[in-house]
C-alpha cells in the first residue's frame, strides 16, 4: 500500500507498479501475522510492525528487510533479521531516520 500511494504521488504509478508488481510476493495479512505484529517489541508503528511481522513469517527465504525507519529497522535486527536503509544521493530521509 506505501508503495502504491509513492508512486502515485510521483506520478509514476502505472509503468513503475506493473514493473514492481512482476517482482513482488504478496504476503496475506494472516492471524499469525497479526499475532506476531502485536507482540513485537518496540515503539512500532502498526503498519511497521505487521511489515517485521511479514518479513520474519519469510525469514528463512529473506534476504532483508528493507526500510527507511529506523525504529523498524532496529526491530527487524533484534528480531534476528537483516535490515538495511537503502542509500541514494540526494534522498532526503523521512521522520524515522
Amino acid at each position: 500500500m506505501e508503495t502504491v500511494r509513492t508512486l502515485g504521488l510521483g506520478g509514476h504509478f502505472p509503468k513503475a507498479m506493473e514493473d514492481l508488481d512482476a517482482r513482488i510476493t504478496e504476503i496475506l495479512l494472516t492471524r499469525e501475522v497479526r499475532d506476531a505484529a502485536a507482540l513485537l517489541v518496540g515503539r512500532l508503528r502498526t503498519l511497521d510492525a505487521i511489515h517485521v511481522a511479514s518479513a520474519l513469517s519469510l525469514r528463512d527465504e529473506l534476504t532483508c528487510l528493507v526500510s527507511y525507519d529506523r525504529r523498524m529497522l532496529e526491530t527487524a535486527r533484534v528480531e534476528g533479521l537483516s535490515a538495511e536503509a537503502p542509500r541514494h544521493v540526494g534522498l532526503t530521509p523521512g521522520p524515522g531516520l
